[in-house]
């Protein structure tokens, strides 16, 4: 992700609670994190599956994401749910500027490809929001690490 000025809209109590809402079960409230390791957060999304009584679909992920951890990943503040509702822009005079990210519930701190694949999956984004992400705000990974996330998040896009 490409980061510019900080400014005061994120509060320290989202950047300071270790626990976030679930980016895989947001409609449950159901809290996850933090995450040490890129491995726990592997864990995290194989156990959602297996909770959900998918085993055939945790054991193709858990295979997915031990061929793909092949580095070592940095971790990053993460919003989670980057919609055009949660950002707030103004017109500067000379083009649009972002004053504002809302909705920080499902925040926390992931690995650096993991902001891109939520979006990528997530139904709720049109393709040319995507599209205007990906040229302006995001940084992107690998097809694979986005065809694992649609397994994690059963989503078909």
């Amino acid at each position: 992700m490409r980061y510019g000025p900080v400014r005061n809209h994120l509060s320290a109590a989202s950047i300071f609670n270790p626990h976030s809402t679930s980016i895989y079960r947001p409609l449950q409230n159901q809290g996850c994190g933090a995450f040490l390791t890129e491995c726990q957060f592997d864990a995290h999304k194989v156990h959602m599956l297996e909770a959900d009584g998918r085993k055939d679909m945790a054991d193709l992920l858990s295979g997915m994401l031990s061929r793909l951890r092949t580095n070592p990943t940095t971790f990053v503040l993460t919003h989670g749910d980057l919609n055009p509702w949660n950002i707030h822009v103004h017109n500067t005079g000379s083009g649009w500027q972002i004053c504002g990210i809302l909705d920080w519930e499902r925040s926390g701190f992931l690995p650096d490809y993991a902001e891109y694949t939520i979006t990528m999956t997530n139904p709720s984004c049109s393709e040319e929001w995507r599209k205007i992400l990906t040229e302006q705000v995001l940084t992107s990974c690998s097809k694979e690490r986005v065809e694992a996330e649609r397994v994690a998040t059963r989503t078909s896009i």
